[in-house]
């Protein structure tokens, strides 16, 4: 019985180191390989999740054209609490720049209507590019609070005119073809990486740069300009052309995977400039969330050429009375 009990013991082992190797070589298949993250991302952008940059952007609204309607907007003033506390829009709510998808979640449905306010009209666009990539009916207030009540106007004491010597009518080339970014949330779905990657941005709050900065260092910058063809070289509203260096990428047809996406340097920081920042605010919160390091010039050519300039221009005839309340 004594030899009967270890033959059985011995038998026992035989078969879990068995069991054990065997478990072990396969487990030795390989692993499936990693997804590129931005593929996924920008085949959802550019598919399924409605090509916002390219199809409806950038949805800005004049205080004018709202006044009569402004009942049928929830309305988000992502201005400081204080500033808020001064004096808002009439049923407006002061939320965060980094919490706007969040609040939009938690209290508002999927057929609201959402306008943005911010102070000049600029960082609002940062939060209606969140708000409409990930489903939601955004506009962003044209010109911001300054075009609600002649006491908030920001953008009057900062239309410049003393930097034209920047500006040429000389055409600069596209970059190079070359790699996208590399995006790493960990996330498999479009929806889930652009979830993660609209969070990121909104945390990151407004990118913006002024024109100073940009002109004293514009080798360092890969401007690009989201004009048409016609104002880059100086045939339409903006006669001085463009800044000296700056590419020319047309708006809603230029900054897609089949036409020069791939043109954007992932190695130095991107700024885009628009007319008057609010356009370009947008693209730069799409760049980002595509994992570029971009920024928007602030108050576009508003902010460098503004006597030069034959359209697009703020004007205090955009002050519209809106009902403002402490």
């Amino acid at each position: 019985m004594k030899y009967q009990n270890r033959y059985f013991t011995l038998l026992v082992t035989v078969l879990l180191l068995i069991g054990l190797f065997g478990c072990s070589k396969d487990s030795t298949d390989p692993e499936p390989e990693p997804i590129n993250e931005f593929n996924v991302l920008l085949t959802y952008l550019e598919g399924d999740g409605g090509d916002y940059l390219n199809t409806a952007a950038p949805k800005i609204v004049s205080a004018a054209s709202v006044a009569p309607s402004l009942a049928d907007y929830k309305i988000i003033d992502v201005r400081s609490q204080a500033d808020y506390d001064s004096s808002h829009i009439l049923g407006a709510v002061r939320v965060a720049l980094a919490d706007v998808v969040n609040y939009a979640e938690a209290n508002l449905s999927a057929t609201d209507q959402i306008l943005v306010a911010c102070y000049t009209g600029q960082s609002a666009g940062h939060a209606v590019m969140a708000l409409n990539l990930v489903g939601w009916d955004a506009y962003s207030l044209k010109f911001g609070m300054s075009s609600a009540d002649t006491s908030l106007d920001k953008w009057s004491p900062n239309c410049r005119s003393d930097l034209g010597g920047n500006f040429t009518t000389t055409a600069t080339a596209k970059n190079a073809e070359g790699d996208y970014p590399t995006l790493s949330t960990g996330k498999t779905s479009g929806s889930e990486i652009l979830a993660d990657r609209v969070q990121a941005m909104l945390d990151a709050g407004f990118k913006g740069k002024s024109a100073t900065d940009v002109l004293a260092n514009s080798s360092t910058y890969y401007i690009v300009n989201y004009f048409s063809e016609t104002d880059y070289l100086g045939q339409g509203d903006c006669p001085p052309g463009h800044i000296d260096g700056a590419t020319q990428y047309t708006p809603s047809t230029d900054l897609k995977t089949s036409a020069f996406l791939n043109t954007l340097p992932t190695d130095m920081p991107i700024v885009v400039y628009c007319w008057t920042g609010q356009n370009s605010s947008q693209v730069t919160a799409w760049l980002n969330i595509l994992g570029y390091e971009a920024y928007s010039l602030k108050f576009g050519v508003n902010g460098m050429v503004y006597d030069q300039l034959t359209g697009s221009k703020w004007s205090t005839a955009a002050i519209t009375g809106l009902p403002l309340v402490p």
